[in-house]
């Protein structure tokens, strides 16, 4: 409950009525435009839109316009119904949808949907085969599939947990932004992807993160502003096999290592395997790390420590002032060592706060130190032995081992947040 009052804070401060620090002007963006056809919806990753924008394919996340939840809400739905289901009969459907919501009752169940999908996920996530729909607002849709009333059996059976999801992205999307200030874009999500490349870029870290920006997306007489990023290469862990897993490499524990540190200065504590792509060399070793999914909502947490553990997925860094790795890289090493706090301070002016600021650059500070007691490494040092230290189990979760060890029933403990 205390963290969570921090993070409303920090948005409130950030973004809320008295803020005049992130605004975005869809005038002053650059425009991608594309045909209807070249566009694809994942519901099931927040919303992500992919399209194809003259032959380049780039990943769109929408900032939609805040406004007060019930105006909100319908204008969510109507944009699914018109633009993103394609059910035969869904203007029937989408008019049962808006009259269930404007019962206030429905709209306080709605408005706790996320907590509902979240404690269901094994359910939620699979085709829908009959769950209580009541329970997030959707009373009468529940009762007539339960009586067998066609169309409805129809529609949710084909599109019920793209609808589920859907709007369950937006509503968290809503809640995140609470202190956006109504008739402005919700930001708040994507200035952590933007904050954190902009930090990567000062580190050197620029090749592991994808660049992003803020764009207009058009296509079929549709606005929409958002967030893009350009299609990267490579493949994500959980869509490989246990014998392609094994091709580990030096190099591949060394980026690792270089991210499990960054993300410690961030306070991200979300980059599980699946949310990010590894690459092969010519040997067909594993041997590069490109970090997605930049938007965790915790990142940049005012928290003015370094020892906490990244995430259910990794042990902290350090315990106190001991090292909990064995190695840094000398290129990151030398960076860090060269990089003055007052220079990281100031790096992200224009998109954090300053609590934000200050925290992160006490926790780098803190690394400083740390690193300083830890065995350096050159390119050619990184070896096969170092692997079997890292992963002895004496350094506890680290993000190398987590990548060897994790299995997809951990990975869905670890999406709902250790539960």
């Amino acid at each position: 409950m205390i963290k969570q009052r921090i993070v409303d804070l920090i948005r409130k401060v950030t973004y809320g009525s008295g803020s005049k620090r992130v605004e975005i002007d869809k005038d002053d963006l650059p425009v991608y435009k594309c045909k209807r056809e070249d566009v694809t919806y994942f519901s099931s990753s927040n919303n992500i839109i992919r399209a194809v924008v003259d032959e380049t394919t780039i990943y769109f996340k929408e900032c939609r316009i805040h406004s007060k939840f019930q105006i909100y809400i319908e204008d969510v739905i109507t944009d699914y119904f018109e633009n993103i289901n394609s059910f035969e009969k869904k203007e029937e459907i989408e008019l049962q949808i808006k009259n269930e919501l404007s019962n206030l009752k429905n709209i306080r169940k709605l408005k706790k949907m996320n907590a509902y999908v979240e404690s269901h996920y094994e359910t939620t996530r699979k085709r829908y085969s009959g769950w209580d729909l009541g329970k997030v607002g959707f009373p009468g849709l529940f009762q007539d599939y339960s009586k067998g009333k066609e169309k409805v059996v129809e529609f949710l059976e084909n599109f019920g947990t793209e609808f589920v999801l859907f709007i369950r992205n937006e509503i968290y999307s809503f809640k995140l932004n609470n202190f956006i200030k109504q008739g402005h874009y919700q930001i708040f999500r994507p200035m952590m992807s933007v904050a954190t490349k902009k930090l990567a870029d000062l580190f050197e870290l620029d090749d592991m993160f994808p660049n992003c920006w803020f764009a207009v997306l058009c296509y079929d007489g549709i606005e929409r502003v958002g967030i893009v990023t350009k299609e990267c290469n490579g493949i994500c862990p959980t869509d490989m096999s246990l014998e392609e897993k094994q091709h580990i490499s030096p190099i591949f524990q060394k980026e690792l290592n270089r991210l499990n540190y960054f993300d410690a200065i961030c306070f991200q504590r979300d980059h599980k395997q699946n949310n990010y792509f590894v690459d092969f060399n010519a040997d067909n070793e594993i041997c590069r790390v490109i970090a997605l999914d930049n938007d965790s909502p915790m990142t940049f947490f005012p928290m003015p420590i370094l020892s906490f553990p990244i995430g259910v997925h990794s042990s902290s860094i350090c315990h106190g002032m001991k090292p909990n790795r064995p190695y840094v890289d000398r290129c990151f090493f030398d960076i860090i060592k060269q990089t003055t706090p007052n220079r990281v301070f100031h790096w992200l002016e224009s998109e954090l706060p300053f609590a934000q600021r200050l925290c992160m650059t006490i926790r780098f500070c803190w690394l400083k130190s740390v690193i300083s007691k830890v065995q350096v490494l050159n390119d050619v040092e990184w070896s096969n032995n170092t692997i079997q230290v890292e992963i002895s189990g004496k350094y506890g979760q680290t993000y190398l081992k987590h990548y060897l060890e994790c299995d997809e029933n951990q990975l869905i403990e670890e999406i709902m947040g250790g539960k």
